[in-house]
């Protein structure tokens, strides 16, 4: 039971356009780094009651990413964009003595 793998050799074309991929990949990261940060700093004098929504709403928002994804790209980077805002805003409206 030998099994072989072959593997098609990658040229520039393909090593180009994996690079491009990471790049756009890693600015999505970075933007909704900004976007947690920005939220946490949103958040940080609502009450329990308003964090628990936005934490709510951030993982409705996971939820819509994951339906949106194959119909409309502009709707999943918006999407993921809520989701950054509303996520650490749970954290930072809690009690801060």
């Amino acid at each position: 039971m030998t099994q072989t793998v072959t593997y098609q050799q990658t040229g520039p074309a393909a090593r180009s356009q994996a690079h491009t991929l990471f790049a756009q990949t890693m600015g999505y990261v970075a933007v909704t780094a900004a976007l947690f940060a920005l939220g946490a700093w949103l958040g940080r004098n609502l009450t329990g009651g308003v964090g628990i929504v936005a934490f709510i709403a951030a993982f409705a928002a996971l939820f819509g990413m994951r339906f949106a994804a194959r119909r409309s790209v502009p709707l999943t980077v918006g999407l993921l964009a809520a989701f950054g805002l509303f996520f650490l805003q749970i954290f930072s409206s809690q009690d801060q003595s």
